[in-house]
């Protein structure tokens, strides 16, 4: 294989690993060969602490109120743009450019976390935290987010995190 020919090869791997938890998902209730046969279930073992972890910290974005939330959003907007404009002018900058975005993400994340009322039955948040990125938005325009709802982005997120590990 030559070095052009890469990426069609990932991209058939990555569609090859993706392709079998799919294929169990829509034979849900019936037998694959070879295969073991699946019930569908959105939050079996674990799942719910999670989830419960997930809703809990897109919850306590509201009791940090209001100006608390916009203060915060102005100074990363800031924070971003300066970084930004950085990368660019000076490269040799760019690994503490990183430490810093990610720093201030950090200190972002860990207000909201401050505000977390009950314990949830997550022995740790980072699947939390990556599950209620994109579930955030679908909340902040008001639809209701239930098990079901749930499970479809945590499910593209664990196919894109396949993809991403091939």
């Amino acid at each position: 294989m030559t070095l052009r020919g890469w990426p069609a090869a990932v991209a058939s791997l990555c569609v090859v690993r993706v392709a079998i938890p799919l294929a169990v998902l829509a034979a849900s209730g019936h037998r694959i060969p070879t295969l073991p046969p699946y019930d569908y279930n959105p939050l079996p073992g674990d799942a719910h602490g999670y989830y419960s972890a997930a809703r809990e910290f897109m919850a306590s974005w509201g009791r940090l109120g209001a100006p608390v939330v916009l203060l915060l959003a102005v100074a990363l907007v800031v924070l971003g743009v300066w970084i930004g404009r950085s990368w660019r002018r000076r490269p040799a900058l760019r690994p503490w450019l990183l430490v810093v975005a990610a720093a201030a993400f950090s200190l972002a994340v860990t207000l909201a976390i401050t505000k977390m009322s009950s314990h949830t039955g997550a022995p740790v948040f980072g699947w939390p935290l990556l599950w209620s990125l994109p579930m955030l938005p679908y909340r902040a325009v008001g639809l209701p987010l239930d098990p079901d709802g749930a499970f479809v982005v945590g499910l593209v997120l664990l196919l894109a995190a396949e993809a991403v590990a091939v």
